[in-house]
């Protein structure tokens, strides 16, 4: 059984490749006493284990800060088959004696941890509408204010479960038509149709509102971070409508930040 990395952020690591040894715990982390040393953010020194149990492969969390995801799911202890994708930090393993990538993985639409759709899926159904000079589109854009302050504070855990709970309220008081999305870390995207740029600045307004109303309950935490917005009606690709949502929201968040310093 081998672990290749597929994706990692540093670029130079993506195809090495790692065999398992049966003999042995196989163990992950970036620490030095690790078998299977990985740098990266969210990893822990000493992160994962595993070991051969017979004619299978165990992976089990050695008490990591940020978790064990395999196949997208969080995970404390599991049983490696061939093809499962194990994600250690920000490094993304596939696990097979010949790798290949499956194309599930590939073509897949829907974000991992939100189970709203992704980026790729996001930017394709929105273009078109776009590109349509008789339709009028919107795009609204929701990003969390301080988020890395929360992951400090109660774990990447915690933030997963906040923002899985904050999808699930955005997506529930959207129209049921709009397309939702995540589309960055910490950023959730709304496209309407058939408003202008002042309704749309109120939708997001009213459901900003709506979703903040109660505090997020995360284990036995209760948090209750801001979320700031930008509304965006003109461009001419779905990049460009993208971007100036991005820009709106940075420009109302340094509005936001100047009034409160005084």
């Amino acid at each position: 059984m081998k672990l290749v990395i597929a994706h990692s952020g540093n670029r130079a690591l993506v195809g090495e490749q790692f065999e398992l040894d049966p003999a042995k715990p196989n163990t992950i982390g970036r620490g030095a006493r690790a078998t299977i040393v990985v740098e990266g953010d969210g990893i822990s020194r000493l992160h994962a284990r595993i070991e051969a149990s017979g004619d299978t492969w165990v992976l089990h969390d050695e008490n990591s800060t940020n978790g064990v995801r395999l196949n997208d799911e969080l995970v404390r202890e599991a049983v490696l088959k061939s093809r499962d994708r194990l994600q250690i930090g920000d490094t993304l393993f596939f696990v097979d004696s010949n790798p290949v990538v499956p194309p599930r993985y590939v073509l897949r639409w829907d974000d991992g941890l939100t189970g709203l759709a992704n980026l790729r899926h996001f930017l394709e159904q929105l273009e078109p509408l776009v590109v349509d000079e008789s339709r009028r589109v919107a795009l609204v854009r929701f990003g969390v204010e301080k988020m890395r302050v929360l992951n400090d504070t109660h774990g990447h855990l915690a933030g997963d479960a906040f923002l899985k709970e904050l999808a699930s309220r955005i997506r529930a008081e959207a129209p049921p038509e709009a397309l939702v999305a995540r589309i960055s870390g910490d950023e959730i995207g709304v496209v309407l149709e058939g408003v202008d740029i002042d309704e749309a600045t109120r939708f997001a307004a009213d459901l900003r509102a709506r979703v903040c109303a109660r505090p997020f309950v995360i284990g036995d935490v209760e948090v209750r971070p801001g979320l700031h917005m930008g509304v965006a009606t003109q461009g001419r690709s779905a990049d460009e409508l993208l971007n100036a949502s991005k820009v709106d929201l940075q420009a109302r968040r340094r509005l936001t930040s100047h009034i409160d310093r005084e």
